[in-house]
C-alpha cells in the first residue's frame, strides 16, 4: 500500500513530541534546571526504546503493513498470548491513556494560568484552588475544550493539534533567539550552554520538521488554525487593552541556580 507521507509525518511527530510541556510546571520541580533535563533525556530514551520493541515484535507476527489499521497492536496481543494478553494490554492501553490525559490536563491548564497571570487571558483563569493550589477555573475550561476535540477522528485531531504545536514550537525558538540577542544578561533559571551562532544552527533541524508539516496539512486543519490564530490576537489585543495598557520592565523575575 502507497505511504501516506502527511498522515505519517504527523503521527511519527505527535508521539515524540510533548516533552517541552513539562516547563509549565517547571515551578513545582526541586532544582528543575537540572531534574527535568536528566528526566527528559530518560524519559525519550525510555519511551523510543519501547516503541521500537512493539513495532520489532508486531511486524514479526503481521509482517503485512496494508493489514495494519488502529488497534492493531490489540490484534498482536491476542495472537501472542490469547485473551489474557490481550486483556492486559488494553488495561495497560487505558491506564496510559488516563495517565496522558492527566498530564496534558495538568501541563495546558498551567499555561492557561500563566496567560491569564500576565494579562493575555481574562483573570478569571486564574483563580487557584485555596488548598490544593490547583488552577481549577483553567482546568476546567481544558476538560471542556478537549471533550468537544474528542469528537474529531484520531489522525484529524493529531494533525490539528500537531499544526498548532508546530505554530507555538516555532515562536518559541524565535523568542529564544531574539532573548539571546535583545537580553544576553538576563537572570535565567537556565541558560543553553551554547553561544548565539551554535543555538540558532541547533534550532534549524526542528523548524525545518515543523514547516514541513504544517505545510503537508489539509484544507480542514489549515482552516482551525487559521481561526485559532486570529481567536488569539483578538484575545490578546482585547485583554491588553488593543495598546492602552503598555507594561515596562520583565513579567517574571527569575532567581538563578547557580549549581547547574
Amino acid at each position: 500500500a502507497p505511504v501516506d507521507w502527511r498522515v505519517f509525518i504527523t503521527i511519527l511527530l505527535w508521539s515524540t513530541a510533548g516533552y517541552d510541556l513539562i516547563g509549565s510546571c517547571a515551578g513545582e520541580v526541586k532544582n528543575p534546571a537540572k531534574t527535568l533535563i536528566y528526566s527528559m533525556m530518560y524519559a525519550m530514551t525510555a519511551s523510543m526504546a519501547i516503541d521500537m520493541c512493539s513495532l520489532v515484535i508486531g511486524f514479526s507476527v503481521l509482517a503485512d503493513q496494508g493489514v495494519w489499521e488502529d488497534g492493531t497492536f490489540m490484534k498482536v496481543a491476542g495472537l501472542l498470548g490469547g485473551p489474557f494478553l490481550q486483556g492486559m494490554f488494553f488495561l495497560g492501553a487505558a491506564i496510559s491513556t488516563v495517565g496522558l490525559l492527566c498530564t496534558l490536563l495538568s501541563n495546558t491548564s498551567r499555561i492557561t494560568y500563566g496567560m491569564a497571570m500576565v494579562g493575555t487571558l481574562p483573570k478569571v483563569f486564574a483563580k487557584i484552588d485555596e488548598e490544593t493550589g490547583n488552577p481549577w477555573v483553567a482546568m476546567l475550561m481544558n476538560a471542556a475544550c478537549m471533550s468537544v476535540l474528542m469528537l474529531l477522528p484520531f489522525t484529524q485531531l493529531a494533525e490539528v493539534e500537531m499544526w498548532f504545536y508546530c505554530l507555538t514550537t516555532v515562536l518559541k525558538f524565535m523568542a529564544l533567539v531574539r532573548l539571546r540577542y535583545q537580553e544576553p544578561n538576563m537572570p535565567r533559571p537556565y541558560r543553553i550552554p551554547l553561544n548565539n551562532w551554535h543555538l540558532q544552527l541547533s534550532t534549524v533541524p526542528p523548524l525545518v520538521c515543523c514547516f514541513l508539516v504544517m505545510g503537508l496539512c489539509n484544507s480542514f486543519t489549515l482552516m482551525v488554525g487559521v481561526v485559532g490564530v486570529l481567536f488569539s490576537i483578538f484575545m490578546y489585543f482585547l485583554n491588553t487593552g488593543f495598546g492602552e495598557n503598555k507594561r515596562s520592565g520583565p513579567l517574571m523575575n527569575f532567581e538563578v541556580m547557580t549549581d547547574v
